[in-house]
């Protein structure tokens, strides 16, 4: 049957799905560490025939690395939160009569056509009849 969630499940929820400066440094650290190991095997598309540098000369060239992707990963999480990829599950309209647990798409009055009220579904959770 369908429960309404706790106010404590719901701001986990919302935690969950945020996306903060923990997460950029994060992605940020790890991205700048693969250029680094990419730098170090040779691997570098915008120099043809470079060899793989020394490890001196990578360390010496991570502060401009590091601004470069900064930039990058900014850009790319402002895209992902400006259209909403990240929050697609906040902005459903998809919910479950509290009455006759039928799914339903919201509707302007938030009610059931048997008369129940609609919830939307990111507020319920699903736990099993005890039969």
């Amino acid at each position: 049957m369908w429960v309404k969630k706790t106010e404590e499940e719901l701001s986990n929820n919302v935690q969950k799905r945020r996306f903060g400066a923990r997460e950029f440094v994060g992605f940020t650290i790890v991205a700048v560490a693969l250029v680094a190991v990419v730098k170090s095997i040779g691997l570098r598309g915008w120099r043809p025939g470079a060899l793989p540098m020394k490890w001196q000369d990578i360390m010496e060239e991570v502060p401009y690395d590091l601004i470069g992707v900064s930039v990058i990963i900014f850009v790319m999480f402002v895209i992902i939160l400006k259209r909403g990829m990240l929050d697609h599950i906040s902005n459903s309209n998809s919910c479950i009569c509290m009455k006759c647990s039928n799914p339903q798409e919201s509707n302007s009055d938030m009610k059931c056509n048997c008369g129940g009220e609609l919830e939307f579904t990111t507020n319920l959770k699903w736990i099993p009849d005890d039969d």
